[in-house]
């Protein structure tokens, strides 16, 4: 099997893992193809991580994230969306994954280029006034103390 093949609706083995929330096979990828994590695929060209956080049925796989981000995948950004995985649990309510993503360092301020929302204006957007309301709280926060410690450094292309 080619990690990098896509299947209908550009599903790699990765985002049909994690779709079925399937975690052996998750973590025979993850095995198998660690540089491959972060690769494009879904529905909208997000990574494995971005899909985790909103796609599979009831919206996010939880165990399926935290998987991911115990292998390194880039809790920062999505490559084809501009939306981060954190973007994309917030607009689907996510409170957990949102919760699970900031452990790892993710950035409550930082917005999406062409909405210029960060999480907390997705959240909003969608009707989740009580998680808009906590990741305005958690940015803060951010903004205040930085990043957790032992965090993902911030990668920025120039």
């Amino acid at each position: 099997m080619a990690v990098n093949t896509h299947s209908g609706h550009r599903r790699t083995p990765w985002h049909t893992a994690i779709e079925e929330k399937n975690l052996t096979q998750l973590q025979w990828l993850i095995n198998k193809w660690p540089d491959d994590i972060d690769i494009s695929g879904g529905l909208t060209g997000e990574t494995p991580l971005a899909y985790a956080c909103y796609r599979p049925p009831g919206g996010g796989f939880i165990d399926g994230v935290r998987l991911l981000l115990e292998a390194q995948a880039d809790v920062h950004a999505d490559p084809r969306t501009d939306k981060t995985p954190l973007h994309f649990a917030a607009q689907f309510n996510n409170l957990d994954i949102c919760d699970l993503l900031l452990e790892h360092g993710a950035d409550p301020t930082q917005t999406q280029p062409l909405s210029g929302k960060n999480a907390a204006g997705f959240a909003h957007a969608a009707g989740f006034k009580e998680l808009s309301e906590h990741l305005v709280v958690r940015a803060e926060d951010y903004k205040r103390l930085g990043p957790p410690a032992g965090s993902q450094p911030k990668y920025i292309d120039n």
